[in-house]
Formats: structure tokens, sequence, C-alpha cells
């Protein structure tokens, strides 16, 4: 664990016990959330329910009609991650969808 003053201001949502019981649609199952704030959007932090995962991040529209932003990242093992975007974005309003 480390301490960082990296991002000036962070966003979340807290999903409750979905990592010790992970919600499961079958193969691959994506979650979104949308936020409502100005701003780069330069990282986004997750959890990994598991080891070796590959795990698709997508910045979207509100709406989730459309795809603006997309990057592939791995983990190791399960458990919390914050990975930066090759591209940092300004956002407004938008979804970030996670498979």
């Amino acid at each position: 664990m480390s301490i960082t003053d990296g991002y000036s201001k962070v966003l979340s949502y807290d999903c409750g016990k979905w990592f010790t019981e992970p919600v499961r649609t079958g193969d691959v199952t994506t979650t979104a959330n949308v936020f409502c704030e100005n701003g780069t959007l330069a990282a986004v932090g997750t959890y990994s329910p598991t080891d070796d995962a590959d795990l698709t991040i997508q910045i979207m529209t509100p709406d989730l009609s459309e795809c603006l932003y997309s990057q592939v990242y791995h983990a190791d093992h399960a458990g919390y991650y914050v990975f930066e975007l090759d591209q940092p974005m300004e956002v407004d309003e938008y979804a970030i969808a996670i498979s």
C-alpha cells in the first residue's frame, strides 16, 4: 500500500459486497456507473475478483450508447487496482464500464 497525491479529485461508487460476493453473468460480466463531474479523467480504480484477470475499462456516454475510450488491463492477483489511462481525457457526464 502507498499514499499518493497523484490525483486532485477522487470519485467513487461502492457497490457493497461485490468483492466478497461477485456479480457474475456468464463468461464475461460488465458493470457500469454514471458520473457527473467535469475534469480530466486520468485513472480508474476497481477490484479484480480473481487472480490473472484481464479487465476491459470503457469510458462511455452516460446512456451507454457509445464507447469514447477503451483500454485492457491485466490484474495479476485478486484485489484493488488503480489503472492509469494511456490517454487522460476531459469529461463531464460519462459512464465507466468494466468487463
